[in-house]
């Protein structure tokens, strides 16, 4: 049997902080067709189970049963769909995930251990642990480290990916961003919606009937979802969105970020309401909104600042790098020049050269650490060495300054805000065709 998709699974805080957008990863589709041959016929099914072959590789069965287990701890606490229909979505989402890590192997992808360590770092403190609780945490609940440790690279991986491939196949122009700018109903981020979402797909040039059943299916989920049914599960179910496993949450979208789809329906929409179906080209789509909030202020605080960072690695352990934090920080206390010092010992090549300074930072622009040792030391003051994911910091606020937004930070953002409200939209079709001229072959 033929057929193509995908979706992906982890620790829910992993997954808030790299749907970055949005992401990330992969999404659930119809069937398509298959070319003709079969690359791997030659792989031995007998060693583990072939659930699915996907070109030149396969899903094995002990990786079908993983993801699904990861499912079922996920959702402990609600009813999931049947067996088969769950095992169905997981096995998708895992084809899918294969198509796009052979991609990104052919594109040169590659995530490095530093980074994969940062993102490790970053998903332990969401969880208010350090690294070697979290490893704890999750071999406690029975889950591997090393798997868990593959599954963030490989969601990483998958991430950049789709950035590079959906990013160059928008095209924004200048006549656009001067009518979102001028539009007085775009309202710059004023509100926030929480929403979840689901996606009955239609495929590639799809037939009338094809057309009919998708928006009869859809029809029946929104009727089912407005007489309250759960809509996590409806979306577990049913949904071939990218977020289908997460209970098709997208997320908090500001009203200039909701997909075009979805502009004209969200902003009228109560606490709780359900709106759809809402045909586009990847399909029918069902959005509930489960929360909003108000506008931020557009004047801001930036902080101009610069540091020293010094990171761990083969030659210095966590210990050594402290201690020469330590130092540093002792001699610029004794009168040497920051930025001498900066330029002589910094691990942050993109400040190196200029003595580490950072420049303007705005609010939300570094990890939380480092922006409340910022923001907790006035002009002329040098902070302690401060630990983040990234190493050890040396922190030096230079000045201060409330800035509104600039007509080019205004430009920038509006030209920001007209790319993510199509990249979902690109990302699916880019999926479809990416799905469309692979081979996938699923084992049920």
């Amino acid at each position: 049997m033929k057929a193509t998709t995908s979706k992906r699974s982890a620790l829910r805080h992993f997954r808030h902080l790299f749907l970055l957008g949005a992401v990330i990863t992969p999404v659930c589709w119809a069937a398509s067709a298959a070319k003709p041959a079969q690359p791997a016929a030659a792989v031995d099914r007998q060693l583990d189970g072939v659930a699915a072959i996907v070109d030149d590789d396969v899903v094995l069965n002990s990786e079908l049963d993983r993801r699904i287990r990861m499912v079922q701890q996920r959702f402990k606490d609600k009813q999931l769909p049947p067996y088969d229909q769950l095992r169905h979505q997981v096995l998708e989402q895992l084809a899918m995930e294969r198509l796009q890590l052979s991609l990104a192997k052919q594109r040169g992808i590659r995530i490095s251990d530093n980074e994969l360590n940062a993102a490790l770092t970053k998903t332990a403190a969401a969880n208010n642990m350090d690294l070697l609780q979290f490893k704890n945490a999750l071999e406690a609940e029975g889950t591997s480290f090393d798997g868990f440790r593959e599954e963030v690279r490989n969601t990483i991986t998958i991430q950049k990916l789709q950035q590079q491939a959906v990013n160059s196949r928008i095209h924004i122009s200048d006549s656009e961003v001067k009518q979102l700018m001028q539009n007085p109903n775009s309202a710059f981020g004023s509100l926030k919606f929480q929403l979840h979402h689901i996606l009955i797909p239609i495929p590639e040039n799809p037939s009338p009937k094809q057309i009919d059943d998708a928006q009869a299916k859809a029809m029946q989920v929104y009727e089912d979802a407005k007489k309250g049914a759960d809509f996590d599960q409806l979306a577990l179910a049913y949904s071939s969105s990218q977020t289908a496993l997460e209970g098709g949450d997208m997320g908090w979208k500001s009203t200039a970020e909701l997909p075009s789809i979805f502009t004209d329906v969200v902003p009228t929409m109560g606490v709780g309401d359900v709106a759809g179906p809402i045909r586009s080209a990847s399909g029918f789509h069902i959005v509930k909104l489960v929360d909003r909030q108000g506008a931020p202020n557009t004047v801001i605080e930036q902080t101009h600042a610069r540091h020293i960072l010094l990171t761990p690695s083969a030659i210095r352990d966590e210990a050594q790098t402290k201690a020469l934090a330590d130092r540093l920080r002792q001699r610029i206390s004794n009168g040497e020049d920051f930025a001498k010092l900066a330029k002589e010992y910094t691990d942050d090549l993109g400040s190196k050269v200029s003595g580490g300074d950072l420049n303007w930072v705005n609010p939300g622009q570094t990890v939380p650490a480092f922006e409340q040792a910022m923001n907790q030391l006035q002009p002329g003051e040098v902070s302690q060495p401060i630990h983040t994911e990234f190493g050890w910091h040396i922190i030096q606020v230079l000045e201060r300054r409330k800035e509104d937004m600039s007509k080019n930070m205004l430009e920038a953002e509006a030209r920001n805000i007209l790319r993510k409200r199509r990249y979902e939209e690109e990302l699916q079709n880019w999926l479809r065709e990416i799905q469309a001229e692979a081979y996938i072959d699923y084992k049920y």
